[in-house]
């Protein structure tokens, strides 16, 4: 009975941390589409949601590179704004 209630948790953690996985993985894809799309902001959001799921060291240069897009965007932006007055 004992090796029951052992194998059944050791499933369900298995079945759970799968199911993080492919939340970290969807995440992911989300933060390559809102990059590709220039939403860098939205990208850098999904980016973290999928580092927090799972610490994948191969994300950082995404994370990074988001963060220097989007600091060079609103850059952009601002001096637009300059020029407009």
């Amino acid at each position: 009975m004992r090796l029951l209630c052992v194998l059944s948790l050791c499933l369900v953690a298995v079945s759970a941390r799968a199911d993080s996985r492919d939340e970290a993985k969807r995440h992911r894809a989300a933060g390559r589409a809102a990059f590709g799309a220039g939403h860098f902001a939205e990208a850098l959001d999904e980016y973290q949601q999928s580092y927090k799921l799972r610490e994948d060291p191969d994300l950082q240069p995404n994370t990074k590179s988001t963060h220097w897009k989007q600091r060079l965007a609103e850059e952009i932006e601002h001096e637009d704004q300059e020029d407009r007055r």
